[in-house]
């Protein structure tokens, strides 16, 4: 067959026939442009008339110059690809953080913040995904349109942090999953406690109805304080400049009540606790703070107990252990 597989077979060689004292014949020609006729029929035209009706093997080449993806059905680009979706071996871009970190006009879609400037915007590209992480501890604001955070309340991020971040039409950006960081698999930096003596109480606690307030739980021992990174005296540790993850706990005994974390220096809580009575309050926070600092665990409870703080085990060989704080420095 002259036509097969996309290529041409000349039936005829009118140079041949010539030489040979063959006429030209319509049943020549006509065999001829048949052949041609099928060929274009077949052929996929430049100015996009024709209409592919079968699979088109490439046999390893390239379709090059394609346009922009607008449809569902629309093959994409390399370009498009890397911009829509991720991949894992497309390296990472450094961002320096600012009130607007445009993270979509990073190179990359996996992309590290860096500097510690509160972050209020990631910018306007639309239709993207980014896999962001923290070099450091900074702000991050939420906004109820353009960058909607989880629980839609400001965040403070430490290091190794992560977020995975897309953006609508309108360059929107929705954080799809919040990764935080936290050493919890290995030892706290800092532990504080109440210890006292085995048979020893934990002491007596004063209720509201007989006017009490909040009281400051008893903190005496810095059980380990690796790099000497807290300092403790008179029931207050205080930590310098950074961001720390902090857990405490501390029973309360026959009453209703919780614990309080205060910031001492600055006169204003840094957590609360759990609900307790005739059991433990506990609680965490995160803590970022630019200079030295002085803690404190309070409780407040309805009534007063003379065991208020803990009862004793009385354990041979042992000691009491009552209120205990447990600190993470994470930046």
């Amino acid at each position: 067959m002259p036509f097969a597989n996309g290529r041409f077979t000349r039936l005829y060689s009118y140079v041949t026939d010539a030489s040979q004292g063959i006429e030209p014949s319509s049943e020549r020609f006509d065999a001829e442009f048949n052949d041609f006729a099928t060929g274009l029929s077949t052929a996929v035209l430049h100015d996009g008339t024709s209409t592919i009706t079968a699979d088109i093997p490439f046999n390893g080449r390239r379709v090059t110059g394609l346009g922009d993806a607008t449809a569902a059905t629309d093959a994409i680009s390399w370009q498009i690809g890397d911009a829509r979706y991720l991949r894992q071996d497309a390296g990472t871009t450094d961002v320096a953080s600012a009130a607007t970190t445009d993270i979509g006009a990073a190179a990359t879609p996996l992309v590290r913040i860096t500097g510690t400037t509160t972050i209020t915007s990631f910018g306007t590209s639309a239709n993207s995904f980014r896999l962001v992480t923290f070099a450091g501890a900074l702000k991050l604001t939420h906004n109820g349109t353009s960058l909607l955070l989880p629980g839609a309340v400001d965040h403070y991020t430490v290091a190794g942090d992560m977020l995975l971040l897309a953006s609508d039409g309108s360059g929107n950006w929705t954080c799809l999953e919040y990764v935080r960081r936290f050493a919890h698999a290995v030892e706290p930096d800092v532990v504080i406690e109440d210890q006292k003596a085995a048979g020893t109480t934990g002491g007596a606690s004063t209720g509201t109805a007989s006017g009490g307030g909040r009281e400051t739980r008893t903190l005496n021992t810095l059980a380990r304080n690796a790099n000497t990174i807290a300092s403790l005296a008179s029931n207050d540790f205080t930590l310098p400049a950074g961001t720390y993850y902090l857990a405490w706990s501390a029973p309360l005994i026959g009453s209703l009540g919780k614990t309080y974390l205060r910031n001492v220096t600055d006169g204003a809580d840094a957590g609360v606790g759990t609900n307790g009575g005739e059991g433990t309050s506990m609680g965490s926070a995160v803590v970022s703070i630019a200079a030295s600092k002085a803690f404190r665990v309070q409780q407040k409870c309805v009534t007063s107990n003379a065991n208020g703080f803990g009862r004793a085990a009385a354990f041979a060989n042992g000691i009491e252990i009552y209120a205990r704080v447990e600190i993470w420095k994470a930046a």
